[in-house]
């Protein structure tokens, strides 16, 4: 299948099939619930989902100086098993408080078909803002699996 993904401000995605050569069942089993999954998972509300002390625990890993930069390392675990959650790390730019890597493991399925779900998310800072954001989402079904990568700025 090839298509084009766009999203508005809200992040909120929107897919125009191009092409899609190949085994109807794929489609209807994989591709289809990879979509579903990802629409239930953009109506979440973000407070529900965001890395905070309310949704998660964090425990120090360490530090690492990268760029003349210290960032804080942690290990960050679901305080709940809720749709939308990741056990996993994230890593802290010391002088902006920025998350400049976010890398995890979902802890809930949202389908039978779906295994698993690794997110992973680098945000690359310029004058302390962020200038670039980068995300990598791996779906194992049941299936095969299912790779999309979506990058923002720049």
């Amino acid at each position: 299948m090839v298509a084009v993904r766009q999203t508005d401000a809200s992040e909120r995605s929107e897919y125009r099939v191009v092409r899609f050569d190949g085994d109807l069942t794929v489609k209807q089993q994989v591709i289809a619930r990879y979509l579903d999954a990802q629409e239930q998972a953009e109506a979440l509300p973000y407070s529900s989902v965001a890395v905070t002390p309310a949704n998660y625990t964090f425990h120090y890993v360490g530090s690492i100086e990268t760029n003349g930069t210290t960032i804080y390392v942690f290990q960050i675990a679901p305080r709940k098993k809720r749709l939308g959650l990741i056990g996993g790390q994230i890593s802290i730019d010391s002088a902006t408080g920025a998350a400049v890597h976010q890398a995890g493991r979902s802890v809930k399925r949202p389908s039978v078909f779906v295994r698993g779900i690794e997110v992973a998310r680098d945000t690359n800072l310029q004058n302390g803002l962020a200038y670039t954001r980068v995300t990598r989402v791996v779906i194992d079904t049941r299936l095969g699996r299912v790779h999309t990568s979506k990058t923002i700025g720049g």
